[in-house]
């Protein structure tokens, strides 16, 4: 892994290139001792322009984090964000697939107004996964019923969207019951990085 990463960064210094690693934390963790590849891998510093992309910002070596120029924070979701991030993708639906249909009032509502969606405090890639999911359970099911039908009209995914979503919401409160305790609050006890809402001021 250590070669590879070396020869990556020289061939980006090589060309110029603009380079970006995904979950920066798996090659670039704090030192161990006794970890030799470890520490290998974290004197790497390529010069030119690198991003780097992590969640987990309590693993990260503080040597690298000393040498970056511009760190950027990203803020919790808000209520109005998620709506914002649902918004963008019934637009872009719309604009993409002609044979998905999302935007009628009732699917629209139960979206952007539906307690079992504000008040779930999902992330982007959360909301963009169950969208995705929605989209491709509606187009599955409505070429099923036209073949056995002969129908014709567009697949409706307010349905597929509402039981992906609960489904979800299932799954994360079995977690909860299990491990007692929810995935932001673990990642803040193991130092991994504070997810964790502030409480509400009086």
């Amino acid at each position: 892994m250590e070669k590879s990463l070396a020869r990556w960064c020289k061939l980006g210094e090589k060309w110029g290139a603009v380079m970006l690693i995904g979950e920066a934390d798996i090659y670039l963790e704090r030192r161990s001792p006794g970890d030799l590849k470890r520490n290998g891998l974290v004197s790497i510093l390529p010069r030119g322009i690198l991003f780097l992309t992590t969640n987990r910002v309590g693993t990260f070596n503080d040597a690298l984090t000393s040498r970056t120029h511009v760190i950027l924070h990203y803020e919790l979701l808000t209520v109005q964000d998620r709506r914002t991030i649902w918004e963008k993708l019934i637009k872009k639906l719309q604009s993409e697939r002609q044979d998905i249909y999302v935007t009628g009032a009732a699917a629209k509502k139960y979206i952007l107004d539906d307690p079992e969606i504000t008040e779930a405090n999902w992330n982007g890639r959360e909301i963009r996964n169950a969208f995705q999911t929605a989209v491709q359970l509606a187009q599955c099911s409505f070429f099923m019923e036209r073949t056995k039908m002969r129908m014709h009209g567009r697949a409706k995914a307010r349905t597929h969207l509402q039981e992906v979503c609960q489904m979800t919401s299932r799954y994360k409160e079995y977690r909860y019951k299990v491990l007692k305790s929810t995935e932001p609050r673990r990642a803040a006890e193991e130092k991994v990085r504070n997810d964790l809402r502030p409480l509400p001021k009086k």
